[in-house]
This record gives C-alpha cells, sequence and structure tokens, in this order.
C-alpha cells in the first residue's frame, strides 16, 4: 500500500516525513492525524524504525488512532513491537492493536501479558485485549491513547551523530 497525494497539502505532508529532520516527520504524522489522511498513513509505518523512541511511538499512536480500516495491513507492522525491549513500546503495540480492532494479535496480545512484568503496561494491555475479545468495562470507554507532550528539539542534533545507514 503506498501512499499517493493528488494535492498540495498531502504532497507537502509526505516530503515532510521523507525529510531527515525528525520535527518535519513529527509534525507530518500529527498532520495526518489532524486531517484525518487514513490515505497518506502508510507512509508512517517505516517510521516505526525510527532511532527516536518518541517518533516511533507517535507513529504506533497514529496507526492505532487511524489504520482500524486497514488493521489487516498495519497489524503486522505492530505485532513484533508486542517483544520490544522498551515496556512502553509494547504497551503502545498493544494499545493501537487493541484500538483497530486487529482480531489476529490476541494470541501474540496474550503471550505477552504471560511474560510482562511493567504494572503499567500490563494494565493498558490487559484493557486492549478485553477490547479485542469485547469483553469492556466502564474504564474501557476513556480513550485509549493520551495526547504526547514530546520536545523534540535536540532530535536533530541526535541524528546528526549517528551513521548514514540509520537515516
Amino acid at each position: 500500500m503506498k501512499p499517493i497525494a493528488t494535492d498540495f497539502a498531502g504532497t507537502e505532508i509526505l516530503a515532510q516525513l521523507q525529510s531527515f529532520d525528525p520535527r518535519d516527520q513529527y509534525h507530518a504524522v500529527l498532520s495526518i492525524c489532524d486531517l484525518g489522511r487514513t490515505d497518506l498513513l502508510p507512509a508512517v509505518a517505516p517510521l516505526i524504525g525510527s532511532p527516536l523512541k518518541d517518533l516511533r511511538y507517535l507513529a504506533v499512536q497514529a496507526i492505532g488512532d487511524l489504520g482500524r480500516p486497514n488493521a489487516a495491513y498495519f497489524g503486522p507492522f505492530l505485532v513484533p513491537l508486542l517483544e520490544a525491549n522498551d515496556p512502553e513500546m509494547r504497551q503502545y503495540a498493544a494499545e493501537a492493536l487493541g484500538s483497530m480492532d486487529y482480531q489476529a494479535a490476541i494470541p501474540a496480545i496474550e503471550r505477552m501479558l504471560r511474560q510482562e512484568t511493567d504494572e503499567e503496561s500490563i494494565h493498558f494491555t490487559q484493557r486492549a485485549l478485553r477490547i479485542l475479545r469485547r469483553q469492556t468495562i466502564a474504564e474501557d470507554s476513556i480513550p485509549v491513547f493520551r495526547m504526547m507532550a514530546v520536545d523534540l528539539s535536540g532530535a536533530a542534533d541526535q541524528l546528526a551523530i549517528m551513521p548514514a545507514s540509520i537515516h
């Protein structure tokens, strides 16, 4: 699934996603979310591999928020993140999979929960599993993702010292 922008705004957003400046990429993802541009969402998936964790989190969040109509496409990008070393990434991945209603993730989420030790990740992952199983409780009606307050002011400096192969 390759995004093709036929309008000026979409073309600009895609250009920002291709930038090496993480602030541009971050703002592009926010624009996609703000504008509900699901047609551009496939261009966000590569950011899951960004060297900057806040950009990775935002990419997963955006996919979770907008990816439901194409859950079969985006789900396989997120399932491996359930085994990430970072407990917050595991949590974000579980929340996104639940939000997208990606039913195929249930076994992987159950495996993750059997091994998870981080209390917050357990809480939000259990919630995602309830959503997928359609066994929600009152607490589950609160939106899954919370807006991230991310400071990327030093991110460009971090990218500047990384090997070119990472870009």
